[in-house]
């Protein structure tokens, strides 16, 4: 029953990836180095989620000036 229950999971999970990655490549502004970042070594995860949190910091503070 586990394994069912992981196979499913794991379909699911794969399925919602893939639409995902098709909204990225559909959006010209996207940066499509996200695409398959799954596959990724643990520092391009690091390494991408910082340049993440850098851009939302940017962002805010042009929004926000303190």
């Amino acid at each position: 029953m586990v394994f069912v229950i992981q196979h499913t999971q794991s379909r699911e999970q794969l399925a919602t990836q893939l639409k995902l990655d098709e909204l990225i490549r559909a959006l010209p502004q996207a940066d499509d180095h996200l695409v398959h970042v799954e596959e990724g070594s643990d520092d391009e995860l690091r390494e991408l989620e910082k340049r993440q949190v850098d851009h939302h910091v940017a962002v805010r503070d042009d929004e926000f000036p303190r």
